[in-house]
């Protein structure tokens, strides 16, 4: 069973631009308050979306997406979806970080950094979507 089908996400669409990485993470920030979820789990939840939003917006080729948003006494989950390009994070290795940032190349660090910072990330393409959820505990 998927993460998301065992979850009621409350879900909003948004087109792929400037504004995007904003407005997901106000949408998440809203819910976060609602739910009076610790600022230090909040804070790194945003820190999170907006690498993997930064990285469908920048890299995906993505034209829309989705963002939806599960809470509940133990954890927070967010599932973001889009058209892009298919990308599966699972392919890619952790960076060397005994090595210089100029020894060890471009790309990899945010995903790794989603990785140490979330208790779990999934990820699947179905239908032409990239899926990802991520999920922290409370």
């Amino acid at each position: 069973m998927k993460p998301e089908d065992k979850k009621d996400f409350v879900t909003k669409s948004f087109e792929v631009n400037d504004d995007t990485i904003a407005l997901v993470t106000e949408f998440a920030e809203q819910a976060m308050e609602e739910h009076d979820i610790p600022m230090k789990t909040a804070y790194s939840f945003n820190i999170v979306i907006d690498e993997l939003v930064s990285n469908i917006c920048n890299y995906s080729g993505a034209t829309e997406m989705s963002a939806g948003i599960c809470i509940t006494e133990k954890d927070i989950s967010m599932r973001l979806e889009d058209n892009g390009d298919p990308f599966d994070p699972e392919q890619i290795d952790d960076p060397d970080l005994e090595l210089s940032v100029e020894e060890r190349g471009i790309g990899g660090l945010g995903i790794y950094m989603v990785r140490q910072m979330m208790d779990s990330f999934e990820y699947d393409y179905s239908d032409g979507k990239n899926i990802c959820v991520i999920t922290k505990a409370i």
